[in-house]
């Protein structure tokens, strides 16, 4: 939906609202004027923050991160540290496609004997990456089924972020365009009428 011309421009002028950027200050900052911790932790904390800033090249490449985002309604990045040097922190952050990427629960169903209510725990939860696609074998995003093949990666090594927009029947996180596809369908229709 993102490639007809219309759609584009809009998408293009909403990012561009959203993304302003200046060249004596950064894009975005954090703020920790009201969190109560040492003054050393939120130094630390801004230290990590402008090395994650500059791990996404965030001021080249915010237009594109955030359009990104407002398209598929998802984030998905592959943190990248080296086991033998923890001291050093990220190394990297790679960008995965979310149409490769799914988060998988698993989870153990038993029924109290002494109430008969259900109880569900979770017993494993990991992501699964193939890239050739993701087979959704089950309607939501969290899926006590396995997919058909990948490969299995930690929680802790996945940063993601979503719309927050969720389907409230399949449970699934949906794009900030999601409402766009009746009146672009009608649009289509229209001019080919």
């Amino acid at each position: 939906m993102s490639l007809l011309p219309d759609v584009d421009f809009a998408i293009d002028d909403i990012v561009n609202e959203m993304i302003v950027m200046d060249g004596s200050e950064d894009a975005v900052k954090l703020n920790l004027e009201k969190v109560k911790l040492n003054k050393s932790v939120k130094t630390k904390i801004e230290e990590e923050f402008k090395n994650v800033l500059t791990l996404l090249d965030w001021n080249n490449q915010a237009y594109e991160i955030v359009r990104k985002w407002y398209i598929d309604g998802r984030l998905y990045y592959h943190i990248i540290l080296d086991d033998a040097r923890k001291e050093k922190g990220i190394l990297e952050l790679r960008y995965i496609d979310p149409r490769q990427i799914r988060k998988i629960r698993e989870i153990d169903r038993e029924v109290d004997q002494d109430t008969g209510i259900e109880l569900v725990s979770v017993k494993d939860e990991y992501f699964t990456y193939n890239a050739k696609g993701i087979q959704f074998n089950a309607p939501n995003s969290y899926s006590s089924v396995a997919t058909i093949g990948g490969i299995k990666i930690t929680t802790d090594c996945v940063c993601y972020t979503h719309s927050g927009i969720v389907d409230k029947y399949s449970a699934s996180i949906l794009s900030h365009l999601h409402k766009a596809i009746k009146p672009i369908n009608q649009l289509k229709m229209m001019e080919d009428a």
